[in-house]
């Protein structure tokens, strides 16, 4: 629907609809009759005679969406929370790797701890092709015998 707007499709059919109840309603009248017409034609000029083409732009539209929908959805499944940590920490590991998402948290989220005023939830992928990270290792928190400095995967 790219030649189409959607605000003024909307308008013009919002209108033709008004204009349709006020004539059904007051059918004796002449100007509820040749408003309803100027509603009417005003709608058909929207649409252009692209009657089919508009549903199926947005009959397309929507399975986009949904399908979109259902790949977040499913994105969701594989992240599983690993920890709580600061901002500043979290962007020192925010350039360690794309497997990391943060969520700042919400009045509404519930930790089971207490986190830090500007803390973040660190969450880490879990399908097949990720290794989860375990939860001191998100946070940061060096593990006996690490040599390396940066965190190990």
């Amino acid at each position: 629907m790219n030649s189409i707007h959607y605000q003024a499709l909307r308008e013009a059919a919002q209108n033709y609809q008004s204009m349709l109840a006020w004539y059904e309603a007051i059918p004796d009248s002449p100007d509820a009759e040749v408003d309803c017409d100027e509603a009417l034609a005003a709608f058909k000029r929207q649409i252009r005679h692209r009657e089919v083409d508009i549903i199926a732009d947005l009959l397309d539209e929507l399975e986009a969406a949904k399908k979109r929908i259902a790949e977040l959805e499913e994105e969701k499944e594989t992240l599983r929370p690993v920890g709580v940590m600061s901002r500043r920490a979290f962007w020192r590991l925010e350039n360690r790797g794309p497997r990391f998402i943060a969520l700042w948290p919400g009045p509404g989220i519930y930790l089971p701890r207490k986190r830090p005023d500007d803390g973040v939830i660190v969450y880490a992928r879990t399908d097949t092709g990720i290794e989860v990270v375990s939860a001191p290792v998100a946070s940061g928190i060096r593990i006996k015998g690490e040599n390396d400095t940066s965190i190990k995967d």
